[in-house]
């Protein structure tokens, strides 16, 4: 089957120099084999984009459960850890640890000098922490320890 381009240098054979048709017959089955191959070719998009459409919904649909997947496991590991209190727990199959870890808490009334800011309005908490370690103290900003723990 020809292309678009082959069809179109056929139609142009088909007129003269001076703009007259040679052969009619010929230009007219060459336009509807043009109006046949971009009817196939709109078609084509058609079911490219509604597989797309039907990929883009099963991706969702697929994170949909796997962000409630996560928020399951999430739940139930807050619920260990509440019901251990911090005590190791193990068995031939699972094995529960715990280790220090810290993160930096930032109240909403809490001002932060500009040289720990990102941005304007952005915080770099890496930063700041480090300075706070290092005993800078600000109103509003402070080291909560945690317990994190970890199933293997």
């Amino acid at each position: 089957m020809a292309s678009l381009y082959d069809l179109q240098m056929e139609i142009l054979d088909c007129v003269d120099e001076n703009g007259e048709l040679l052969d009619i017959e010929k230009f007219e089955q060459l336009n509807m084999e043009i109006e046949k191959k971009i009817e196939g070719l709109c078609l084509w998009v058609k079911n490219l984009d509604a597989e797309a459409e039907a990929i883009k919904e099963e991706e969702n649909a697929l994170k949909d459960r796997r962000v409630r997947k996560e928020n399951k496991a999430k739940s139930i590991r807050k619920y260990i850890q509440d019901f251990l209190n911090g005590s190791k727990f193990e068995t031939p199959r699972v094995a529960i640890s715990y280790r220090k870890s810290e993160s930096l808490e930032i109240l909403d009334n809490a001002v932060i000098p500009d040289e720990y800011l990102k941005f304007k309005t952005e915080v770099n908490k890496a930063d700041l922490k480090k300075a706070v370690k290092g005993g800078l103290e600000l109103e509003g900003v402070y080291l909560l320890e945690k317990s994190n723990m970890s199933i293997k």
